[in-house]
């Protein structure tokens, strides 16, 4: 049990609702499809979602993607995520720059700097961009960067991770502080904060710590808004939905005995899903109720009644409805697969490690063809965006870099 007198300390923040293992032959792997045919019988909520009957066919692969670079930005340290509107991208940086640039040309139209820190992904609502610094959230005007508020959680320490969004009118922070005298110390830990977008001003804060054990606390790790819920996966193996109106406690579900951190949840439709210890968990976005899980390392992409999982070296696609596989396709290349991403039919797998070049690569869901890949100089690679033709992604060459590739299809990707 993680007591208050052993601090770590995360502030995760939100606007509501915008939103290795190795392979014995990976090369000879991608000649071939796994299509699944899935069993009469549905897995039940204990169930791992695997029981399946496997064939075999061989794609008709054209290779055809062959990606050029529009445009790169170099961003001095590692580039984050980025967020694409009204035809501008914005990205932040490890070192808490936010960068605006312009999507088709990449021209650089403006950066501020922000409190040094993690790095989180910029969030677009009407006429300002919102950004997590090291222990702040800041909103600024999208046409000229200037600041227009910024809100630090009360407390000695706070630091800032991973996903914020926007409902049109506030913005939630997740908050987990050390304390001090002038700073209520007996009541700043395991906060969640709502903001109004427009001014900054705090409309409501609650507690997620548990209050039948006054000894156990919850750091805020990341928040998702959707429906009007907040999501807010912590770092005790927890996650915590709450009501945008009020803060009240809609449910919270933990997974294993042991406290480690979550990764984002993934709304989608009625269901949220959520990763963690190797296993990706789908429940009722209502009631919390689990409808099935399966083998996962990564938070999964989701389109329609579809769901893609990364398993070790292997992608796996998966009925929403009950978990059954539809069909599996190893990942060409080894190293370290990332989240990944479904743009125009094609999904985009990020794969990447500290020792080595990442790599986007990219396969057609009509056919399950891998139809090309493109290596980004880069040690490491974001979750890509996918925007009017193109694929945006971070990364870090060195000095840092954000890259805009022709997606699939378009005229100038092969």
């Amino acid at each position: 049990m993680v007591s208050r007198r052993t601090f770590l300390s995360t502030l995760s923040v939100t606007v509501a609702g915008c939103t290795s293992t190795s392979s014995p032959d990976p090369v000879a792997e991608t000649s071939r499809t796994t299509v699944t045919q899935t069993t009469t019988s549905p897995p039940t909520t204990t169930e791992s979602a695997t029981k399946t009957t496997e064939t075999t066919r061989e794609p008709a692969c054209d290779g055809r993607w062959s990606p050029t670079v529009q445009w790169s930005l170099e961003t001095e340290v590692r580039a984050f995520q980025p967020t694409v509107a009204d035809g501008v991208v914005y990205a932040g940086s490890q070192d808490g720059t936010l960068y605006a640039v312009a999507a088709g040309t990449g021209r650089l139209r403006w950066r501020v700097p922000s409190d040094p820190g993690f790095g989180t992904v910029p969030v677009v609502s009407g006429q300002t961009v919102t950004l997590a610094g090291y222990d702040e959230v800041a909103a600024y005007d999208v046409a000229t960067g200037d600041e227009r508020w910024s809100f630090t959680p009360p407390g000695e320490y706070a630091s800032l991770t991973d996903s914020h969004g926007d409902d049109g009118d506030t913005v939630f922070v997740g908050a987990s502080q050390r304390p001090t005298p002038e700073t209520d110390p007996d009541n700043v830990y395991d906060r969640v904060y709502a903001l109004d977008r427009v001014s900054g001003n705090r409309r409501w804060q609650v507690s997620i710590a548990k209050s039948d054990d006054p000894d156990a606390w919850a750091v805020p790790d990341a928040v998702v808004v959707d429906s009007g819920r907040v999501f807010v996966s912590t770092e005790q193996s927890e996650l915590v939905v709450l009501d945008a109106s009020d803060g009240s406690v809609r449910w919270r579900r933990r997974f294993g005995d042991s406290n480690h951190r979550l990764a984002l949840p993934v709304v989608a439709g009625d269901s949220v899903y959520q990763q963690a210890s190797r296993t990706g968990y789908v429940l009722d976005v209502e009631t919390g109720t689990e409808r099935w899980r399966a083998p996962a390392e990564r938070r999964p992409a989701v389109a329609g009644d579809a769901s893609y999982w990364i398993d070790g070296l292997t992608l796996v696609a998966r009925a929403t409805s009950d978990g059954s596989v539809r069909w599996k396709r190893a990942i060409p290349t080894e190293g370290c697969p990332r989240t990944p991403r479904v743009g125009d039919g094609v999904l985009y797998v990020p794969v990447g490690c500290t020792d080595s070049n990442a790599s986007i690569h990219a396969l057609d869901l009509s056919n399950l063809c891998w139809v090309g890949s493109f290596e980004l100089d880069s040690r490491n690679a974001t979750t890509p965006v996918v925007s009017d033709g193109s694929v945006y992604v971070g990364g870090l060459n060195g000095a840092g870099n954000l890259w805009s590739l022709s997606a699939v299809g378009t005229d100038d990707s092969s």
